[in-house]
């Protein structure tokens, strides 16, 4: 580690230091596990939305041009046309880990502990 090799870690120092280290490696680790399933969702979701969109053009459900208007008017309706929409509920934090969990949970799918 690097406070050793320079000496300015004291025993009691260098422990904290490690741990500290274990703590932060863990959560990087905890971090990319997230990203990697949130990006396996986006690209699940984005299949469904493709999916959708084709089967409803090809019966004449709608066409291009109306989908693209409903998605517009859909869009604006959380007051800005940027392409995203928001969620009508904030997600809860847990007090525990500081996950996001659902509104709606009662307790915390990350840890289990009581929100």
């Amino acid at each position: 580690m690097l406070w050793d090799v320079m000496g300015l870690a004291t025993g009691r120092e260098a422990s904290k230091i490690s741990a500290l280290e274990k703590s932060t490696n863990w959560k990087i680790e905890n971090a990319r596990e997230d990203i990697e399933e949130l990006q396996h969702e986006i690209e699940q979701l984005r299949l469904i939305v493709k999916t959708l969109a084709g089967v409803c053009q090809q019966k004449g459900v709608f066409s291009e041009a109306e989908y693209q208007d409903m998605q517009d008017f859909i869009d604006v309706q959380d007051g800005l046309l940027d392409g995203k929409s928001k969620t009508e509920y904030e997600p809860k934090a847990c007090p525990k880990c500081n996950r996001q969990n659902n509104h709606m949970a009662k307790v915390c799918i990350w840890c289990e502990a009581e929100l």
